[in-house]
């Protein structure tokens, strides 16, 4: 009886926590596209974005010029966490430009502040599709990163790896984790908040409302506590019906 009952409770637990995410990222989402103003005098990002001309010196007015007290401790060199690839394109099949696993990288530059880094490294810009940024490839720490002048394209990269890297740079600089902390902030927090900079001073200013920014309704999460909730509720069933014969 108490194990069926356990059972019992452990799908009922799982699926009000189910229903609350879901919720709570539709609230998010409804809220995102309601308090959004468009400024019609704004440059026309998402244009410039679908037709491959985004011209960066017309969008860099809207980041900070001055550089945060913080920046000056942070580290600025880590090996990257994971392979980061860079495409001429979305949804082309080879990479233009690799970088590979465990190499370092300048994750800051040297004394610059966010206005002169704007869609250099994690200071990407966003896309017209979710899950997709345009960036200046990460500097390697000799300072060079192709013989083709990559660097000074920009090109198309993964969000995740963007994420990838900030999460591992930010769990390796004291400085930051004391910040973090000083914030009461997470980490990941933290990390999403470093790559989705650009995304929310286009919203704020009204240029664009990035898709990045919405939250996904059934994230990988759901998924898994879906999972839990339905292993739980026929193990509930089994007991049941086990009792009885």
């Amino acid at each position: 009886m108490k194990l069926r009952v356990l059972f019992l409770l452990i799908t009922i637990i799982l699926v009000l926590i189910l229903a609350v995410q879901t919720v709570m990222a539709i609230v998010h989402n409804h809220n995102l596209r309601k308090n959004y103003k468009h400024n019609p005098y704004a440059y026309k990002y998402k244009e410039a974005i679908i037709n491959g001309d985004l011209d960066l010196k017309k969008i860099r007015y809207i980041f900070p010029q001055a550089m945060p007290a913080i920046n000056f401790n942070i580290t600025k060199v880590i090996s990257t966490p994971v392979t980061i690839r860079y495409y001429n394109a979305i949804g082309d099949l080879s990479p233009a430009y690799v970088i590979d696993k465990g190499e370092r990288i300048r994750v800051k530059k040297e004394n610059s502040s966010p206005y002169n880094e704007a869609g250099y490294g994690l200071l990407s810009l966003p896309t017209h599709i979710a899950g997709w940024r345009i960036a200046y490839p990460f500097n390697t720490d000799d300072g060079f990163i192709a013989d083709t002048g990559t660097s000074e394209k920009l090109l198309y990269v993964r969000l995740d790896d963007l994420y990838k890297v900030a999460r591992s740079w930010v769990r390796m600089d004291k400085t930051l984790t004391s910040f973090i902390q000083k914030e009461l902030m997470t980490r990941n927090g933290y990390a999403r908040r470093t790559v989705l900079f650009a995304d929310r001073l286009l919203y704020e200013r009204g240029v664009y409302l990035s898709p990045d920014l919405f939250v996904p309704v059934s994230p990988t999460s759901s998924l898994i506590i879906s999972a839990m909730a339905v292993l739980s509720a026929c193990t509930w069933v089994f007991l049941r019906f086990a009792r009885k014969q």
